[in-house]
């Protein structure tokens, strides 16, 4: 599992984290579903960390990455988004995590 800082948003925004998973697929294999996106709190403090996710999560148009909108959070916390996917090679289950801080611009 990769695991990267995603950027900065402030509480007020709704933006679309974009998790690639190119580099981990070979040629010709594709995303063929999510299975499941999740929400952990790293630092700070919300009761309902999973909330900032907004919509459903869509795979793109090519098959190789994962859009997931996200809204809301609290002022100085920190978000661990998952997204686990299967692919075209059976033997393949693929996870990329990042870090979302939220923070009052």
């Amino acid at each position: 599992m990769s695991y990267k800082f995603l950027s900065e948003k402030d509480p007020s925004e709704i933006v679309t984290l974009t998790f690639d998973f190119s580099l981990a697929l070979d040629a010709g294999e594709t995303i063929t579903a999510i299975d499941s996106v999740t929400v952990e709190l790293v630092l700070g403090v919300d009761d309902s960390p999973f909330s900032i996710l907004t919509g459903t999560a869509a795979v793109s148009v090519d098959s190789l990455s994962v859009m997931q909108p996200v809204q809301g959070g609290v002022d100085e916390a920190d978000y661990s988004v998952k997204v686990v996917v299967n692919t075209s090679n059976a033997y393949k289950r693929l996870a990329l995590a990042g870090v979302l801080r939220v923070r009052n611009q």
